[in-house]
């Protein structure tokens, strides 16, 4: 398996440093850096500033503000949804991220962090474990995606459900995906009709 060791180069869009829209609680902010300050942010005022904040300055700053009660218990859950927000803004990165295929993310640093990275061959890597975990969410809902242009393109062509080939493609993908498919036309989870 290749292995991707830091995030430099061709790979800076895996950073939390790379400059890139990020809409999270509400706020754009420049970059995943920023958003996850912003998260950690106890003071509104604090947020408001910190979203425009180049990445540096923004983690710099979120050293010294006031931080949430409890942000070290929820620090790791609130990466995973900066990384959301990231790569649901951002198709051409959500692009690269899929383009790194199977390879292990490792967040590589000369800067001592053992706990989002690793330095000297040493450390948790969770951002390089949150970022291959959202690379499994976008390919496998690229997969689905693709699963349901599928079926609606063979539902348009027959017309009805009494195929059972059909009818067991239509099964397997709404048990994988919790998507309905009926009467020749396709519904998300909130019902929002797609022809």
């Amino acid at each position: 398996m290749k292995r991707i060791d830091s995030f430099r180069g061709a790979y800076h869009f895996l950073s939390n440093f790379y400059l890139c829209p990020v809409l999270y609680d509400g706020l754009m902010c420049v970059s995943s850096e920023s958003a996850f300050q912003v998260a950690k942010a106890e003071y509104p005022v604090d947020k408001l500033k910190l979203k425009d904040m180049a990445p540096e300055f923004a983690k710099k700053y979120g050293r010294k503000m006031q931080m949430k009660k409890g942000w070290e218990d929820i620090k790791v859950q609130v990466m995973a949804e900066v990384l959301r927000c990231k790569f649901s803004c951002n198709e051409s990165l959500r692009i690269l991220l899929l383009e790194t295929g199977d390879s292990e993310l490792v967040e590589g640093n000369n800067w001592g962090d053992t706990f989002w990275g690793v330095c000297n061959g040493e450390g948790l890597n969770i951002l390089g474990n949150l970022l291959e975990r959202e690379r499994y969410y976008w390919k496998k809902r690229q997969d689905s995606d693709l699963l349901r242009d599928e079926l609606i393109t063979k539902i348009s062509e027959v017309g009805n459900h009494e195929n059972s080939t059909l009818m067991a493609m239509v099964k397997k993908y709404e048990l994988e995906t919790g998507n309905e498919v009926r009467k020749g036309r396709y519904f998300v989870k909130d019902k929002t009709e797609v022809e």
